[in-house]
């Protein structure tokens, strides 16, 4: 199974037309990449057996049902 890739595209390309409408200084890109990408992939390794997460086809689950609304005040004064 493989996970959607193709609307990364369409966000750079999406960025590059953002960038392209202000006028913005130079910014160093003195990023820690090397320390991002391990904490990413740890935090991917952690979530590929991690019931429920993250399964692509994972909408939500209830483990349990919801509890009952309380009854409305009028309901306390017919008591």
């Amino acid at each position: 199974m493989l996970l959607e890739r193709q609307s990364l595209a369409l966000l750079e390309k999406a960025l590059r037309e953002l960038e392209a409408g202000f006028e913005l200084p130079a910014l160093s890109h003195d990023y820690p990449y090397e320390e991002m990408e391990k904490v990413l992939l740890a935090v991917a390794q952690r979530m590929r057996d991690n019931y429920p997460y993250f399964h692509p086809l994972y909408a939500g689950q209830m483990l349990k049902p919801p509890h009952p609304w309380p009854a409305p005040p009028i309901c306390w004064l017919c008591g």
